[in-house]
């Protein structure tokens, strides 16, 4: 059984989120010791399925969104199944 809140491990950095790829999960990250942006980043790469891939025949097949969401001291953050997803957040100085 694992310790992490989603399931699976952390990144050897610590800065990943793991999370389970078959289910959509929405999560809540809460940041100290810095003052985030009100603002961030979140870039998507995502499928319909699992075992989808791009290939000649189907070149939208797998696709990268990119949009902003609120962030600050907590972020929410919606993880869509069959994607890999990157959260970015500016450190206000």
């Amino acid at each position: 059984m694992s310790i992490w809140p989603l399931g699976g491990f952390p990144n050897v950095d610590n800065r990943g989120l793991p999370c389970q790829m078959a289910n959509g999960v929405t999560t809540k990250a809460t940041l100290a010791g810095a003052r985030i942006s009100p603002q961030a980043r979140i870039a998507k790469l995502n499928s319909e399925g699992l075992m989808t891939f791009t290939d000649f025949s189907h070149p939208d097949s797998v696709h990268v969104s990119s949009s902003r969401i609120s962030a600050g001291k907590s972020v929410m953050i919606a993880l869509p199944e069959h994607s890999v997803s990157v959260v970015t957040l500016e450190v206000e100085l």
